[in-house]
């Protein structure tokens, strides 16, 4: 019974993250202040008052609709919360209480603020990367400090990978297909996953880009030299690196 509790509760903290980070996918792109107004409707700008304001109950209670004007509520903001809550279960049961959790949470946290903002404007706020960077660098270098080798180096291949398709690319395709968001990006995720797993993760994210993208060709019609935001992808491949990183790498080292 007390281990189902405290799941709740890392869940519950995690949902209330989660409803931060909905400020800042709503606000940033639009260069709104993340502190005025507090939150309110985006449809009739009245505030959301403090009883509404509870992560997914909220959303629940009202039946995913405003109070004051009934306009529908985005399902992205209790979406965003599930995610957040499940990802603190998840790195719990993984790592227990301790830094590489924190590390890794902080990353689960920057990830999802890109990913949905990438998917909206097709572009990787400064901020958020800086403000992934600096604490888990920091992170690493005081508390995890038997890592640094490694981060930096990590940080220096996922950069340095992202920039040659960058390059080979738009030589290809006579345009810009990888963004400086997407390449700072690489550099972000390569600080946490350090060597091995931002090359594992940016594989699995070529993997499945090109099988969504493919998909979308053959039956969406999508043109080739259309461009997906690519923030999802990379993200999905952190996730993946993180759950089940090391049973990959052996399963492909027993191949040969």
């Amino acid at each position: 019974m007390l281990q189902v509790l405290k799941y709740c509760f890392f869940f519950y903290a995690g949902a209330i993250i989660g409803s931060f980070l909905n400020v800042l996918i709503y606000r940033l792109p639009r260069g709104l202040s993340i502190v005025q107004p507090p939150s309110h409707c985006p449809h009739c700008t009245n505030p959301i008052k403090p009883y509404d304001n509870f992560p997914i109950l909220s959303f629940l209670f009202l039946r995913g609709r405003c109070r004051h004007c009934g306009q529908r509520i985005s399902g992205r903001y209790i979406l965003v919360e599930i995610l957040t809550g499940l990802s603190a279960i998840l790195l719990i049961m993984m790592y227990g209480p301790g830094f590489e959790a924190l590390l890794y949470s902080i990353l689960f946290i920057i990830l999802t603020v890109i990913v949905f903002i990438d998917i909206d404007f097709q572009k990787i706020p400064n901020t958020m990367i800086i403000g992934g960077i600096i604490p888990g660098g920091l992170i690493v270098l005081l508390l995890i400090p038997q890592r640094l080798p490694d981060a930096l180096l990590g940080l220096s291949v996922g950069g340095g990978i992202m920039l040659f398709w960058a390059i080979v690319g738009r030589w290809f395709f006579k345009k810009e297909c990888l963004g400086a968001g997407d390449i700072k990006l690489a550099i972000l995720v390569g600080l946490f996953l350090g060597t091995r797993g931002i090359i594992l993760a940016l594989f699995t994210s070529y993997v499945l880009a090109g099988l969504i993208g493919g998909g979308l060709v053959v039956f969406k019609g999508f043109r080739l030299d259309g461009r997906l935001p690519y923030a999802p992808f990379l993200a999905a491949g952190t996730v993946i690196t993180l759950i089940a990183g090391q049973p990959i790498v052996n399963w492909y080292l027993g191949l040969f």
